[in-house]
């Protein structure tokens, strides 16, 4: 059984929306729709605050506010899209303060089996009013949906006769009665505008058959509607409010109208005045009756309303649109009088109504930002932009430019009509004379400004979407990275991603040697900041002074300190004293240091700022009956206990009496064959404590650790509970509670080893439980208590580091970027608040740590280019990327895009060389390949092309090239900076690459061709790619995958094959013949596939092996919901949680969604995935989706015409759904029942904390 989890969410914003949610209150909020859930932002001061988060289960492709009666607040309605489409009526609710939530209301399914789904416009619709909404998402049909006061009434469908709808709105009609405006294509490709009347009666629910007379029908041109790949907006536009402008003689009020966006010019149509109402129904009345004579009096009716239908009608006003096409747009205050639009390359201009006499509509260019799919004003000049294809941002726009002064805002094309912004200034009056009376208003001009007016305030990461990706380490340490080729147009981007605590350096100290330890230390016992540092080498100990507030070290004279020996401990202690028989601990200048031959007093003395000793010293000869003096091999110190262990097993505990002298409590000898102790720890588990009553020992060779309780009376040490023998040496200790004080302790002992491992136990009731292992690379690890923005959490490192904190009533662990860190302690100076201090062989790093769990996500960008193609080269440590380079031109300009192959430095991602292909030349494929060329192993690129011809219905040239990254040439490629060492002509595109042993197999329109890298004639040419083998038994494979001497064959219209090379040949081993229509696939095994299809599904493979022949069998399928571009395998992180269960949970696959998720593929073992599917099944039973969707329906299979009630997912398991159960307290109600199940068949075999356990080690892989 296979778990689908999630490392990353989907970052792509759908919509957004700004509205007041809670009744009787003033607080706005923003609510932005994500493809897989809701985020409700409450508008501060201080900026955006995250309230709440909804997960949705469907793609959400709308969200709408419904106004209440007074509009005194609003619930939200969320359209899904196909399979499955439905529309959610959502309210918000705060029950606790602190615990807001989005609330299912109403649901209204909307799935029909037959219909054609509509192809271009599937969207949600609210009247101002908020009492009707409708709902586009099959072609011919609309599902429109009464409220009554902003929860739902009743739903009905209306027959449309427009089949191929662009674009739909509600016209600013009178509030009694309902029109919309409808942009569509007709059967004769012809772009129609035209209106009709709604009925939404109690007696009556239909569509005017008949087009309205609100809004007169027009042809639009092609030539300003050129294509239609992003389809033209309307933005409705009321008539102004304020009618003081109002001339003299003028019979009607000002109506309002409709734009239409997206095109070469921006068109305004305004609805018909009740003079021309009234004309045109006498015309269409007598037209009626003349259809009711003659047969020939009929038929010229007829043509002659048909003509006047497509009449093409004059805009009212008009602007050339300079840009892009028209992806967002938002309008600034409730009359649409100026409009904020944005293109697909994030180019942002004002549209705005001028006066007639002089400039008619006026568009004032902004700025540019992300590609927008949403744009919400918020308040003033702020305003929210939500992008697919970029970061979100919330952008402020002032009124003067503010960047970019000497530049033009953004770039115009010749021949426009442009105005200066001078002219601007002038004509006061004329204010909504464009919705009436008759003045020309149909040429308006276009500002040209300089400077940007756009400002942003605060960005939202965004990874979508995602085209390509790797994993690489790129140094060895372990750390995983994920790189992206992400965005699109003007915002593409390599992403680098992971996952782990934000460490930020703010000072280093370089040029020291052989560092084992590192101890801060105060002038006092209660001053606050840390005043000295003690650094231990393997043959001495410095002292150091922190200067100017502790910017500066400098090394000082070791007075009182010894330093000619390494230290094993080192801290301020307190003056204990006794009154009335209760210990209390004062403040003192004492400082305790542990070598391995004494213990030794050290005071500081505050009026000559220096250190002296005191003269008191502990010796091993000072133990009873101990004539000989015994090494001291480890020591821990807390605020006025010592802890010494001696060599031969020994343990002695000493503490300071009030006159500064040490006090033998008591020893100990380990009563075990072998009971040399390793390391040692007093620190309390209580940081708030100045003693401890546990003692922590671990032992050489049986690698156990004991936790030994501390009495009053003789035997003062007592075990209190042991491990068992661990896996290697411990080689440090620390009991911690995550929660002091709190109501149930959080007692943990952690332990770590020195194979690089880290081992904690939960402490209860004097027993060791739920053991856990977290790999933290090699070496010995080091252990050191530290505050994260008030956490209290444990630095732990070896190899690589991570931070430990308490979350959800379990350790967790986040990874941190740092390599080699031997000693970590907290450091607190003037200059460095609440830091942390950490030691490598040579280096002082001081820094401090801002979040816990963040993601980390580096953007490398590339101008104009965006990413399409990656692949990562380890041997030679260059990640190779394929760009492809668009310009921004306007709407039904064309463009020839440039692509271009550059390698990058993985570490750095400096561009190393580039090869520009030629014009009509794109890279379609790329990857590595080593070979072994005249003895030596030599690691290539390879990359793929597509040569586009002119009506070309599927391409048939192509090219293979292959790279050399180390070699710089001279001859006619010298003038390159990447040697271009070998090419063939293919005859089609190159969809895909991969290598078998010394072959290269390329996946080249219908057939899979293997080739063979022969060697170069001269240096002045590549070397020529000998053909070997092909198998043409495909439609389109554009995917393949190699696994030792077989290849995978994903064709885009049929399904998968699996082949196998051999002696240079290409067999069919197995094929499936199921209409799949794979856009992903990689392997998990030696024996089975993973694929994603079109409709979203994730697909399981398993080569059986017959007699006969091999067959490939379905063993899973399951609804992600998503498109996945990419299988990587691997995992997110290599620094990953560990338990007895680490073998039976592993980690298989990462996969890239075009929506920004990341996910991971984990396989469980046989009897795991029994418990866990029971599990989910009894969730199932109780957890709904908002909507009412049950998670069962959600996760099945699904295809273009929906879901079958015969099919259900198989095969995967819902990580996500299942790490719900970690929300639950375990003593809750629904714990009990998810338990217990409906029946006693159904009850868990598990108990409650054996599930927890699992769910944390599977949240711990991803």
């Amino acid at each position: 059984m296979r778990v689908v989890s999630t490392f990353h969410a989907p970052s792509s914003v759908a919509s957004s929306v700004k509205c007041r949610l809670l009744v009787n209150s003033e607080q706005e909020y923003l609510v932005v729709a994500k493809t897989n859930r809701l985020q409700v932002f409450a508008l501060r001061s201080a900026g955006l605050h995250l309230e709440c988060t909804l997960e949705i289960w469907g793609r959400v492709v709308a969200l709408r506010a419904i106004p209440s009666k007074n509009a005194s607040y609003s619930n939200l309605a969320v359209l899904t899209d196909h399979p499955d489409p439905r529309l959610i009526i959502l309210s918000y609710t705060k029950p606790h303060e602190a615990h807001p939530e989005l609330v299912s209301k109403h649901s209204v399914p909307l799935h029909e089996r037959t219909s054609r789904h509509a192809e271009f416009f599937n969207d949600v619709l609210v009247h101002p009013s908020g009492r009707v909404a409708l709902v586009s998402c099959y072609a011919g049909k609309l599902k429109v949906v009464v409220f009554n006061d902003a929860q739902y009434g009743r739903d009905f469908d209306v027959q449309l006769p427009e089949l191929n709808v662009l674009s739909i709105c509600f016209l600013p009609v009178p509030s009694d009665s309902y029109t919309i405006g409808i942009l569509h294509i007709d059967h004769q490709k012809r772009i129609q505008l035209l209106s009709r009347d709604l009925n939404v009666s109690l007696t009556d629910f239909e569509l005017s058959p008949i087009p309205s007379n609100a809004l007169l029908s027009t042809l639009l041109s092609s030539n300003t509607f050129p294509i239609l790949d992003t389809p033209p907006i309307l933005i409705p536009v009321a008539p102004p409010t304020n009618l003081s402008d109002l001339e003299d003689g003028e019979e009607e009020p000002p109506l309002g109208g409709v734009l239409i966006v997206g095109g070469r010019k921006i068109l305004f149509y305004g609805l018909a005045s009740l003079r021309q109402v009234t004309k045109h129904q006498g015309k269409r009345r007598r037209l009626e009756e003349k259809k009711g004579r003659t047969a020939a009096e009929s038929i010229t009716a007829k043509e002659k309303e048909k003509e006047r239908e497509l009449r093409k009608r004059k805009a009212k006003a008009s602007v050339d649109w300079a840009w892009s096409e028209v992806t967002a747009y938002c309008t600034i205050g409730e009359e649409s009088l100026r409009v904020i639009l944005g293109d697909a390359y994030g180019r942002l201009a004002m549209l705005f109504f001028g006066t007639p006499d002089q400039t008619g509509l006026v568009l004032l260019p902004l700025g540019q930002s992300s590609s927008p799919t949403s744009l919400t004003h918020l308040t003033g000049q702020i305003v929210y932009l939500g992008s697919h294809m970029g970061d979100s941002h919330l952008i402020r726009i002032h009124p003067t430019p503010v960047l970019s002064l000497d530049t033009p805002t953004l770039p115009i094309p010749e021949g426009l009509g442009v105005i200066s912004a001078s002219s601007l200034m002038s004509g006061a009056k004329g204010k909504g004379k464009a919705f009436g009376g008759g003045s020309d208003f149909s040429k308006g001009s276009i500002v040209n400004a300089k400077g940007s007016y756009v400002e942003v305030i605060e960005s939202f990461s965004n990874i979508a979407p995602i085209m390509d990706a790797v994993v690489a380490d790129t140094d060895g340490s372990g750390h995983t990275q994920i790189v992206t080729c992400s965005g699109g147009r003007n915002t593409g981007a390599l992403k680098v991603i992971r996952n782990g605590a934000d460490f930020t350096q703010q000072a280093a100290l370089e040029g020291l040697e052989n560092i084992i330890n590192v101890w801060p230390i105060r002038s006092s016992f209660k001053e606050t900041f840390h005043s000295h540092l003690l650094v231990s080498t393997p043959r001495e100990t410095h002292v150091y002074r922190f200067e100017n507030n502790g910017e500066a070290f400098t090394r000082m004279e070791p007075l009182g300190f010894v330093t000619t020996l390494p230290s094993l401990a080192v801290s301020n202690v307190s003056r204990r004293s006794i009154q009335s028989g209760r210990s209390t601990y004062g403040d003192s200048p004492w400082i305790v240091q542990v070598t391995r031959e004494k213990v030794v007093l050290v005071e500081f003395d505050a009026n000559l700022g220096s250190f002296s000793a005191t003269g008191e010293q502990w010796f091993s000869t000072k133990l009873p009956g101990n004539l000989v003096e015994r090494e001291i091999l480890a020591a821990s110190v807390n605020a006025n206990q010592i802890v010494v262990a001696l060599t031969g097993g020994t343990l002695i505990l000493l503490n300071l009496d009030d006159r500064g002298r040490f006090n033998l409590i008591c020893f100990k000898d380990m009563p075990y064959e072998n009971s040399e102790i390793s390391a040692v720890s007093c620190v309390p588990s209580d940081p708030t404590k100045n003693f401890t009553t546990t003692i922590v020992v671990s032992f050489w060779g049986s690698n156990h650790v004991d936790v030994l309780a501390v009495q009053r009376e003789d035997p003062y040490l007592t075990l209190l509970c042991a491990t068992e023998g661990l896996r290697s040496l411990p080689r440090s200790l620390l009991l911690r509670d995550f929660e002091p004080g709190s109501k149930d302790r959080r007692t943990h002992l952690l332990v770590g080893l020195a194979d690089g491992s880290l081992v904690t136990f939960a402490l209860r009731e004097g027993k060791l439980l739920d053991k856990r292992v977290f790999s933290l690379g090699d070496g010995p690890v080091s252990l050191a208590p530290c505050d994260v923005n008030g956490i209290k959490t444990i630095f732990a490192c070896a190899s690589r580091a991570c931070i430990l904190s308490w979350e959800k009533e379990r350790i967790h662990q986040s990874p941190m970027l740092l390599n080699n860190v031997v000693a970590a302690s907290s450091l607190n100076t003037r200059s460095f608040s609440s830091c942390l201090l950490l030691a490598t062989t040579t280096t002082l790093v001081i820094g401090n740590v801002g979040h816990l769990d963040r993601m980390h996500i580096r953007s490398i960008g590339s101008s104009s280019d965006s990413p399409r193609r990656i692949t990562h080269n380890p041997a030679v440590k260059m990640f190779g990327v394929a760009y492809i380079r668009t310009q921004p031109l306007r709407v039904g300009d064309s463009d020839t895009p440039v692509s271009s192959f550059r390698i990058l430095d993985d570490t750095t991602f400096d561009c190393i060389g580039e090869y520009v292909c030629e014009g009509d030349e794109e890279i379609t494929a790329v990857s590595t390949f080593g070979i072994v060329v005249e003895g030596i192993a030599t690691s290539y690129f390879a990359v793929g092309t597509v040569c586009y011809g002119d009506a070309e219905d599927e391409p048939t040239r192509g090219r293979l090239l292959i790279f050399n990254p180390a070699q710089r040439e001279s001859g006619m490629f010298g003038d390159l900076s990447l040697a271009l060492v070998g090419s063939a002509e293919v005859n089609g595109c190159v969809y895909a690459i991969a290598n078998v042993g010394a072959l290269l197999a390329a996946a080249v329109n219908t057939s899979v061709v293997l080739f063979r890298y022969g060697s170069r004639e001269s240096s002045d040419s590549p070397a020529p790619l000998q053909k070997v083998a092909d198998w043409n038994h495909n439609y389109f494979v554009t995917n393949l995958v190699s696994r030792g001497e077989s290849l995978i064959a994903g064709d885009a219209i049929s399904s998968i094959s699996v082949l196998r090379v051999s002696d240079s040949r290409l067999q069919t081993v197995a094929r499936d013949y199921t209409p799949l229509w794979p856009v992903a696939i990689e392997t998990l095994d030696d024996s089975n596939i993973i694929g994603a299809d079109c409709d979203c599904n994730l697909v399981v493979f398993t080569l059986q092996s017959g007699n006969a022949r091999a067959s490939l069998e379905c063993q899973g399928s399951y609804h992600l919901g998503e498109m996945v571009n990419k299988f990587v395998p691997g995992e997110s992180s290599k620094v990953s949680s560990q338990s007895r269960l680490v073998d039976t949970i592993l980690p298989r696959q990462l996969f890239f969604t075009s929506s920004g998720r990341i996910g991971a593929i984990l396989d469980l073992g046989p009897d795991l995935s029994l418990h866990m599917g029971d599990l989910q099944r009894n969730m199932e039973e109780l957890i709904r989706g908002p909507g009412g969707v049950r998670h069962s329906e959600w996760r099945s299979p699904a295809n273009s015409r929906g879901r079958s009630d015969a099919t259900h997912s198989f095969g995967f398991l819902d990580g996500d759904f299942l790490e719900q159960f970690l929300a639950l307290a375990p003593d809750s109600m629904m714990a009990k029942r998810v338990l217990d199940g409906t029946d006693v068949a159904k009850r868990l075999k598990l108990s409650c904390s054996q599930i927890t356990s699992i769910l944390e080690t599977l949240q711990g892989m991803h």
